[in-house]
């Protein structure tokens, strides 16, 4: 990673060596970086800025624009304290053309003794017009000697990402002291007849990257399509994709179970379905039944549109590893899911003579402790639950096969408690992971591309279409009225809102108030309500009672996002749609359209929607397909909102940005495959990565 040919007067650097070695920094300031990620010297390296300005010249207060940031320099002629409305200190700068007000909401008596009038200082901010007088609010001020000229910058100004107690000119005085001891140092972590393919070794592009030369357009920085950039947004590429290579070798060369797929057990439990196996299903299946016979673990990706028949390929996958003598272990995010896959497998599985078991956290003491026992000794076979099932407790007998649902809601480091559970086995179990949110491509290849990839993409006969309207929040009464036509005939409805309660800060409506509304305006209507904060017992016993038709309609969170199967609701009214992500609208509108009844899905939207929202609600309007709905929600929002929280353990990108470079992600997809890809990569992927390898093991 970092070669030993440099020295600082005192002595040789090293990447591993702490930011404590920077003068200046102590040992509270060291921790104040550690918050932005920086630890050692060489994660200075690699933190980019993600803007950059020209401080090369000084402007002339007169020639200043509104907004447009900009350096002056002028002589102070005076200094007020004014107390309305809010408290400030005004310095007022003076030079040739004109005069500016420095503005200080947040001042000390330290800060106030340090302007002075007949001072000359510099000064860089955001100027505006107030009262036909420029100011500047808190810009950045250097005191210079009066008449004497200073020096500017020769290089464009590097603008980081900061945090609470860590000014620019830290974060500057860092950097700058990291990238010129340890840059010169990097070795070539390419094979040469690919770095000679660039104008830029990785240590020039540092160099670059950091400190842009003046002449350079700025549209070849913000669009990052400076030589520079393209060396470093390649390498780091590469190596996730080399990293995803290696695990993925890695993985067969561990041991597993082979697992039957073709056996009596299979056969009974195909013929008593009420329903026949798509095409689709039958080809995922048997990619699938391909990788479980085999002695090296298969990690599979199984991706289906919601409602695509996900469960059934998940329970072929689980009942191998119960043919073939061993446990098996279904893991979703929620209780209520947990419950009702539970519910679902024992209706399948108990006729097969499998003995399915619950672990979650309604279990009394006595019951979880019984189960525990059972798991220990072999005598559940099939186990379902939640997060619990990672736990220190839990100690499985003999696991061959786990199946993780709805993986994005999952943190890397619990999927990996979950598989670690079986290496004192001396074996890994066969990991079959879903998701019924189509991930996007690009996503897929760079988060999961270790994994084999399936996809169910079709729909199984029956499925109802749903109608997708809009409509402005000036027809919500109508749309209430609706509901009591729609729960005349029988038929049952969800309306679902982003938030619990009522915001000061956000301007859209909460679960809360809109079912003291509709219990109000309907109150002939039976109406529940489901949100996040009830106890696992009582979000359970509100979906019970909706599915038994205890209720006309349900008022919820997107709590009920995933697996919720209630064949009778054939209408969902979605409030505020535009504070939602297409992915999870599509997956909140495939909560109906289960059952023989037409289906609709109401979209009601604020006044003064913004053109970017408009077009994200028009493409769910306009299509059913996930997949499509993926990719374009991918495009408009980009990986880092597409994903939404941050998986614990997902390996993150320093410079490369998944939306912007994907064609240059699937010519490096290719080279990552490509069988000439011999050389040893070590130091890329430790360069890239460094501790974030534990992310490749799951």
């Amino acid at each position: 990673m970092i070669g030993s040919s440099s020295k600082n007067l005192n002595r040789q650097l090293v990447g591993s060596d702490l930011l404590t070695v920077i003068p200046g920094v102590g040992p509270k300031l060291a921790e104040k970086l550690a918050a932005l990620g920086l630890n050692c010297l060489e994660d200075c390296l690699w933190y980019f800025p993600h803007t950059y300005e020209d401080r090369s010249r000084i402007t002339p207060i007169g020639g200043l624009l509104s907004g447009q940031r900009a350096l002056i320099y002028g002589k102070i002629i005076d200094i007020k304290l004014v107390h309305r409305p809010k408290p400030r200190l005004n310095v007022f700068l003076q030079d040739a053309s004109g005069i500016c007000i420095l503005t200080f909401f947040h001042y000390t008596k330290q800060y106030l003794a340090r302007f002075q009038v007949g001072e000359w200082w510099s000064c860089f901010g955001s100027p505006y017009i107030k009262k036909n007088i420029w100011q500047m609010a808190h810009p950045e001020s250097t005191k210079r000697v009066a008449g004497e000229a200073f020096p500017l910058p020769e290089t464009l100004f590097p603008v980081y990402p900061t945090t609470a107690g860590v000014s620019q000119a830290i974060l500057q005085n860092v950097i700058s002291y990291a990238v010129k001891h340890l840059s010169p140092q990097l070795l070539e972590a390419l094979p040469p007849e690919m770095a000679v393919s660039f104008s830029y070794t990785t240590s020039d592009a540092i160099q670059w990257i950091h400190k842009p030369s003046l002449e350079v357009p700025m549209s070849q920085l913000f669009e990052r399509r400076h030589p520079a950039f393209i060396r470093l947004i390649t390498e780091e590429l590469l190596a996730h994709q080399l990293a995803a290579q290696q695990k993925k070798q890695q993985l067969q060369r561990e041991a597993a179970i082979p697992c039957p797929s073709d056996t009596p057990l299979h056969a009974d439990f195909l013929n008593n379905l009420a329903f026949q196996l798509t095409a689709a299903q039958k080809r995922v299946w048997q990619e699938i039944a391909n990788d479980l016979k085999l002695e090296t673990p298969m990690v599979r990706l199984l991706q289906g549109d919601v409602g695509s028949g996900k469960t059934v390929i998940a329970a072929l996958t689980l009942f191998s590893a119960i043919q073939a003598g061993k446990q098996a272990a279904l893991m979703v995010p929620t209780e209520v899911l947990a419950l009702q896959h539970y519910h679902c497998f024992k209706g399948w599985a108990e006729p097969l003579g499998i003995q399915v078991r619950f672990l979650g956290g309604l279990q009394t003491a006595r019951d979880r402790k019984a189960v525990l026992s059972e798991i220990a000794h072999n005598e559940a076979q099939l186990i379902i639950g939640t997060h619990a099932l990672f736990q220190d407790k839990v100690q499985f007998n003999a696991l061959a096969c786990v199946v993780i649902d709805e993986q994005h809601r999952f943190g890397v480091e619990q999927r990996w408690a979950l598989l670690e559970k079986s290496r004192n086995q001396g074996c890994v179990p066969h990991q079959l992971i879903m998701t019924a949110t189509p991930i996007p491509r690009t996503l897929s290849m760079a988060f999961y591309g270790e994994m084999d990839v399936s996809i169910i993409d079709e729909v199984p006969p029956g499925r109802q279409p749903i109608t997708t309207s809009l409509l402005s929040d000036t027809k919500r009464i109508s749309v209430i009225d609706k509901l009591k036509e729609w729960s005349a005939d029988g038929r049952q409805s969800y309306w679902i809102c982003p938030l619990i309660e009522e915001s000061e800060q956000l301007n859209c409506r909460s679960a809360e108030k809109t079912w003291s509304e509709l219990r109000a305006r309907l109150p002939v209507l039976r109406i529940g309500l489901i949100h996040g904060r009830l106890s696992a017992e009582e979000k359970q016993q509100v979906m019970h009672d909706f599915h038994a038709h205890l209720y006309d309609v349900l008022v919820a969170t997107t709590v009920i996002e995933v697996g919720i199967d209630v064949p009778n609701a054939s209408l969902i009214v979605i409030d505020n749609p535009e504070r939602l992500g297409l992915a999870q609208l599509h997956q909140l509108r495939g909560r109906v359209g289960r059952g023989q009844d037409a289906s609709h899905c109401l979209l009601i939207y604020p006044a003064g929607l913004s053109q970017q929202a408009s077009m994200r609600l028009k493409i769910l309007k306009d299509s059913q397909d996930g997949f499509w709905i993926a990719e374009k929600d991918f495009e408009l929002r980009g990986p880092g909102e597409w994903l939404g929280t941050k998986q614990s353990g997902l390996a993150s990108y320093k410079i490369a940005n998944l939306q912007k470079d994907a064609k240059l992600f699937d010519k490096i997809h290719g080279i990552a495959l490509a069988s000439e890809v011999l050389w040893d990569y070590k130091t890329l992927i430790e360069r890239w990565l460094a501790n974030k390898q534990r992310y490749h093991q799951v």
